[in-house]
């Protein structure tokens, strides 16, 4: 009993002792989606600047319905960048991508032509029809300048950080038709501070982004949704813990 006592006291006193602690921080990065592949199992790989981030499963089918409203014909670059978009990565390869739900559509554009408006209002009724097709709720609101949709529920879907081995020859094979879609990037991290009493200011002694355990992945025939690609047995290598 005495040295099970000691031995709490000795933790206790070590503890009070150290003058670091673990934190958990972040560095926010641009991000740029170079294109969208997937395979026969409908699996999913946005190849970024930064990272390549891989989806499976339910969280690639939502991914896909998504893919498919940016791909819808009307939808003007200029919309989509009005769009809310965040990738963030955990230290452990974990991927979460959020879109936000309530964006506008604008009526015009810069050189005010005519014709836009009645393309974008085209666009607008077909985007309804979709989304009443898959069930979507959805509340539009109209002024003179834009439609605002709002969608309740939230878009999130989870991932993983992966790389594949030629993403280099997939992306230079359909270097014409890039998606080439700006997104936020935020990767978490943990790093060691010094403990300081009465001050908030801390000091950095290491910090370290995505280590884990690198878990090889191989999916048999990837199709870029720009273009048809094929490319047999391309591994992808997915970074994280188990």
């Amino acid at each position: 009993m005495l040295k099970k006592f000691s031995l709490i006291i000795f933790c206790m006193f070590l503890m009070a002792c150290s003058n670091t602690m673990t934190v958990t921080d972040y560095s926010e990065k641009d991000e740029v989606v170079k294109q969208v592949i997937t395979n026969s199992k409908k699996d999913v790989i946005l190849l970024g600047n930064n990272y390549d981030y891989l989806f499976t499963g339910e969280e690639a089918r939502k991914l896909l319905t998504l893919i498919d409203f940016f791909k819808m014909k009307g939808l003007t670059k200029e919309n989509v960048s009005r769009i809310d978009k965040k990738i963030t990565v955990n230290e452990n390869g974990e991927v979460r991508l959020w879109v936000s739900t309530d964006f506008i559509i604008s009526k015009k554009n810069n050189v005010d032509d005519e014709n836009y408006e009645k393309e974008q209002e085209n666009f607008v009724n077909n985007f309804k029809i979709k989304l009443e097709e898959k069930n979507i709720e959805y509340k539009v609101t109209e002024n003179n300048q834009y439609w605002r949709f709002n969608l309740p529920n939230a878009i999130n879907v989870s991932g993983q950080v992966a790389r594949l081995e030629n993403r280099d020859k997939i992306l230079q094979e359909t270097s014409n038709q890039l998606v080439n879609l700006k997104i936020d990037l935020i990767v978490r991290y943990r790093k060691e501070v010094e403990k300081k009493p009465f001050t908030e200011s801390v000091k950095e002694t290491g910090a370290t982004a995505l280590t884990g355990v690198v878990i090889y992945y191989t999916a048999p025939v990837w199709i870029a949704f720009t273009v048809i690609y094929t490319a047999l047995f391309i591994p992808a290598v997915l970074i994280g813990g188990r």
